[in-house]
């Protein structure tokens, strides 16, 4: 599959919603290493290119060439790690160790990193993401909720990070709520107009809402 295609998979299913999975059913993820929430310049994992939104699990060695830039959320805690190159970095189980100068450190939210941890088990199952596209409206309520989880987070991050977007987009993704992805649809391109792999998630989610959630 190539990256685009990859990237497309994966945020077409980015959150699974929070009580569909029990407490138990989340201490499976924890100690999972980091997500790559955004990565921009020259960034290589081994002798590859780093894709965007994938897991890298504890172990994995990333090389950032100058202005290079990745951001990582670590599963188990939220810890939210951006780094800017020149640097070399490993992923630990809850935070990564690297030559360079340090990263910029913020603590999201433990729920932000269980939602994109869950999102990723099914990631690479389509079944999965079919029942999820399929699954019947809810309540308004939910989707109150979900724009209100937004907003907190959205006030905790600077202004050119779409994590927050991302967050809600999969939330309302899940529910269903395609009128409401409007908004949140704008502000992913708001924040970050010049990024392709923003650019190619906001043609295609889009598409989907205003299909009514058939791509």
């Amino acid at each position: 599959m190539n990256p685009m295609a990859r990237l497309s998979a994966w945020l077409r299913c980015l959150l699974p919603l929070l009580w569909m999975l029990s407490g138990v059913a989340w201490a499976q993820f924890q100690e999972q290493g980091a997500l790559v929430t955004q990565s921009q310049g020259a960034v290589r994992q081994g002798s590859a290119a780093l894709v965007p939104f994938v897991r890298l699990a504890p172990g994995v060695r990333l090389q950032l060439a100058d202005a290079a830039r990745v951001q990582l959320l670590y599963l188990d805690g939220g810890r939210q790690e951006t780094w800017t190159g020149p640097a070399e970095l490993q992923i630990g189980a809850q935070q990564s160790q690297a030559s360079g100068a340090p990263a910029q450190v913020r603590q999201l939210p433990p729920a932000v990193a269980q939602a994109l941890a869950r999102s990723h088990e099914v990631m690479g199952n389509p079944q999965s993401r079919q029942g999820m596209i399929r699954m019947r409206a809810v309540s308004a309520a939910r989707v109150a909720e979900a724009q209100a989880a937004y907003q907190t987070l959205r006030e905790q991050l600077p202004e050119e990070d779409i994590t927050p977007e991302l967050f809600l987009l999969g939330q309302l993704l899940t529910l269903r709520a395609f009128d409401a992805m409007r908004d949140p649809l704008a502000q992913l391109l708001r924040r970050q107009p010049d990024h392709p792999q923003v650019q190619a998630l906001h043609q295609e989610l889009s598409a989907v809402a205003g299909q009514g959630g058939t791509p």
